[in-house]
């Protein structure tokens, strides 16, 4: 068996996996390409295990920001089923740890339960909390959360397998709706930008609440969703390199690619 680091000329491989891996899932080449390799913050940091030329294992994270503080985002990791059990998804992992470049200051992941021990007993993250699906109030801190650029902001709402809107309100502030094609739900978030350099002129004002999936630190929500919509159960976790830790006060399904 083979590990070596995550290729562009994979890209066919990963989508296989995937489909062994993962039910009704739209992790296809043109979505992988996208999220892997256009990300203006940089591209996919991982390793794979091959088998005889197959990729059985996958272990990857794309850079993101929290407070303008670089670290990562650990998603679309998987296993083979009929390899399983071996270990591989922690040997990947200490490697993409081992090897990292020192700007790096954190790792973050929405993980589901069966991902959630792995991560939390063998490879150093700590629970934050419990993503929920809700209807309330979408104003957000300005501190403890990713801020966009515009250039990573078209990225995102340019994803190849959903449908997103930028609305401006007129008193400036930004959401972004979501329209998931297995939902039938528009799910809202509000966005803050690291600087004041996108300016759209707007005399709509759309209410500050709505639907979303989210996370805000020592906040319960007043009114649940059927938690059914959700893509599966999300439970925040994260990994602190270093000294610098981050405190992380917000996330919404916008910042960790949930659609």
């Amino acid at each position: 068996m083979k590990i070596l680091r995550i290729s562009y000329k994979n890209l066919s491989k990963y989508e296989e996996l995937f489909e062994n891996c993962f039910k009704k899932n739209s992790l296809n080449q043109d979505y992988l390409e996208w999220l892997y390799f256009k990300n203006p913050l940089g591209k996919v940091i991982g390793f794979d295990a091959i088998e005889n030329g197959v990729v059985v294992a996958h272990f990857a994270c794309i850079p993101t920001k929290i407070d303008g503080i670089m670290g990562l985002l650990a998603l679309n990791n998987a296993t083979h089923p009929m390899f399983r059990s071996k270990g591989l998804h922690e040997i990947l992992a200490k490697k993409t740890f081992k090897g990292l470049n020192s700007k790096f200051r954190f790792i973050i992941a929405v993980v589901n339960y069966n991902s959630f021990y792995n991560y939390t007993k063998k490879l150093g993250f700590i629970e934050i909390g419990r993503l929920q699906l809700r209807f309330g109030k979408l104003i957000r801190s300005n501190k403890g959360l990713k801020k966009w650029t515009y250039e990573e902001l078209n990225w995102r709402i340019n994803s190849p397998r959903t449908k997103f809107k930028l609305i401006q309100r007129s008193d400036g502030i930004y959401f972004v709706n979501c329209y998931p094609r297995w939902i039938p739900l528009i799910i809202k978030s509000q966005i803050l930008f690291e600087s004041n350099s996108l300016s759209i002129n707007s005399s709509f004002r759309p209410s500050n609440y709505g639907i979303t999936i989210d996370w805000n630190k020592d906040k319960r929500p007043r009114i649940y969703l059927p938690q059914r919509f959700k893509p599966s159960p999300l439970i925040l976790i994260v990994k602190n390199l270093g000294t610098q830790k981050i405190d992380l006060k917000s996330i919404s399904f916008l910042d960790f690619d949930a659609f």
